[in-house]
């Protein structure tokens, strides 16, 4: 068997969360979430407040000491760290690979691979690939949303709360999405890539039908499939209600679409 990097290319409201939790099922891989965040984040968070629960944190003292001498950063000073991830994106979880004993799973976001020009990865001979989708683009916007507007990321009922959709700003979205994911494809067709979909694969999760599903992508592309005692923790629904009851103005939505 032989160590990969994994990247999980998708959008936010995916289950993008509950399918790296879902991989902590297995001994051989170790999935930090999300890499690349804001270069801005002195926008969302103080120099000397970064959260506990930061990726970056958790990872192994060698795997922070590469990185911290890779983007030339004071050890244990996280904001930069963050910051210069942006300037050198590639090379940066390049060497989180290297450093990495494990096959290293990586998230990666449609706005974060497009800025950061994250397609040159795909060609490295080590990259494997999952594409996360979404068939209903009204009810991933609506949940993207809402957790925008409600700071409401993950683990929190969302149900009750409702929102009035700009329906220019969703066709646009869909569009930039489909394309995307098009792209994507395009780009993978030499690749043994896994392709997952939120509806089909992890609305209605359960472990074990998961675990028998991906042991099959696993050893297509080399990876060990001996499992962990890993229960999941993560799985909650936010939005328990059907869409409708979620849009303000639903009615000239489903009239705007339907013209």
């Amino acid at each position: 068997m032989t160590k990969k990097l994994i990247l999980i290319l998708c959008e936010p409201r995916t289950g993008s969360n509950l399918l790296c939790e879902a991989m902590e099922s297995y001994v051989d891989l170790q999935c930090i979430n999300e890499f690349y965040l804001s270069p801005h984040i002195n926008l969302y968070v103080k120099e000397n407040q970064i959260p506990d629960d930061l990726p970056h944190k958790r990872l192994t003292q060698q795997q922070q000491d590469k990185l911290f001498a890779l983007l030339d950063v004071e050890d244990g000073d996280y904001f930069n760290l963050l910051v210069n991830i942006y300037k050198q994106p590639v090379e940066s979880l390049v060497e989180l690979y290297n450093a990495t004993d494990k096959t290293l799973v990586v998230k990666i976001m449609h706005k974060h691979f497009k800025d950061l020009s994250l397609d040159k990865l795909i060609d490295l001979p080590f990259v494997e690939v999952i594409v996360l989708d979404r068939s209903n683009k009204l009810e991933e916007y609506v949940s993207h949303r809402k957790a925008i507007e409600f700071d409401k990321w993950y683990n929190a009922d969302t149900s009750d709360l409702k929102i009035t959709v700009d329906i220019d700003k969703f066709l646009e979205r869909k569009h930039t999405s489909l394309d995307w994911y098009k792209q994507i494809r395009s780009m993978l067709s030499n690749k043994q890539y896994l392709e997952l979909n939120y509806e089909k694969d992890l609305q209605q999760f359960d472990q074990n039908e998961f675990c028998k599903m991906f042991d099959s992508w696993l050893l297509k592309i080399g990876v060990n499939i001996e499992k962990t005692k890993h229960k999941m923790k993560f799985f909650k629904k936010q939005n328990n209600s059907p869409v409708e009851n979620s849009i303000l103005n639903y009615d000239d939505i489903v009239n705007k679409l339907n013209t």
